[in-house]
């Protein structure tokens, strides 16, 4: 008896700790299509991207320049102004949120100029 007890207490955390998580469907969003520069001005761009469609919480969006991260904007719009950037080159990241997770990255790389 206590070596059933003592297989049972080895092996339940390994069964529990393996099982699969529920299946939902997919494991992640659909990432923003054809995310393009709508417009540019001075200090200024705009994006515009393909809506995600159904199930679509949010897009983030986020750009780097020079080693500075800027903070993640939410939006549930298809399109994104960003103003008053300082001249340089900017990695400018778009993603999409939904109820199963997140998507990949699309990275964008453009120059503003003052």
């Amino acid at each position: 008896m206590k070596k059933s007890l003592l297989l049972v207490a080895l092996v339940l955390p390994m069964l529990i700790g393996f099982s699969m998580p529920e299946n939902r469907g997919g494991t992640t969003c659909t990432a923003p299509a054809n995310v393009t520069v709508a417009s540019q001005g001075t200090a200024s761009v705009t994006f515009d991207w393909d809506d995600a469609g159904f199930g679509l919480t949010e897009y983030r969006v986020f750009y780097v320049r020079g080693g500075y991260t800027s903070p993640e904007y939410a939006t549930t719009n298809s399109n994104f102004t960003y103003s008053s950037l300082a001249a340089g080159l900017y990695d400018f990241y778009f993603y999409t949120v939904c109820e199963r997770g997140e998507s990949d990255i699309i990275v964008i790389e453009d120059l503003v100029v003052n």
